[in-house]
């Protein structure tokens, strides 16, 4: 029985490594469940809706604030980088390798590497002079600065969400709720025209 583990974990192994080696194959894999899931949301949602959404008028600046935004996400990740690497006199990263590090983080080898954005910090403060130890202490210490930050965030959107302060257009809030009304009028049809009424229930009820 250990043999067969043993092997069975050998081949698991190989077969990881293999896929890591073959990105393409992650990249082509990931694009064609996204597209797979949009279509099946487009269709769920009627295909007239999505393409009246599509062409209704949309304040299209939001992108180039949305832009904006992003353009300062990456610089404050790039300062959080080098800070984090001179905690308790670490050597510095510099700041080619820290922009470096940061576009690959968020790149193309997070979306085909298991590892993600964490390999990409790590490489980055062996770079910079650190041990095997320090690197990972300190890819720990970034990961814990970023994930509390994206999850309070997330909370505070969730509850915004939550209580209607969404600054949703009034409009497609009424087609959302309304959306949602056909939805229910759906499943409600199809409970009772999957539901026969036996006798004895008709006895109970009168």
């Amino acid at each position: 029985m250990k043999r067969h583990l043993t092997q069975l974990a050998r081949s698991s192994r190989a077969s990881y490594l293999r896929l890591e080696n073959r990105p393409m194959v992650v990249v082509l894999a990931a694009a064609g469940a996204t597209v797979s899931v949009v279509l099946a949301l487009a269709s769920n949602a009627g295909w007239p809706q999505v393409v009246r959404q599509l062409q209704a008028g949309h304040a299209w600046a939001w992108l180039a604030v949305c832009l904006v935004g992003e353009l300062l996400a990456y610089g404050g990740y790039v300062l959080t980088v080098r800070a984090v690497a001179r905690v308790d006199d670490g050597n510095a990263v510099g700041l080619r390798a820290s922009i470096a590090e940061v576009v690959a983080g968020f790149g193309v080898f997070a979306a085909t590497r298991t590892s993600g954005g964490f390999a990409a910090d790590y490489w980055a403060f062996c770079e910079a002079g650190a041990n095997r130890r320090e690197a990972v202490r300190r890819v720990l210490a970034l990961s814990f600065l970023e994930y509390s930050v994206l999850s309070v965030s997330a909370l505070v959107a969730s509850a915004l969400l939550f209580f209607g302060l969404d600054l949703l257009p009034t409009h497609l809030r009424g087609d959302l709720a309304a959306r949602r009304s056909v939805s229910y009028g759906r499943v409600e049809t199809m409970g009772r025209a999957h539901w026969q009424p036996r006798p004895t229930d008709l006895r109970a009820v009168a």
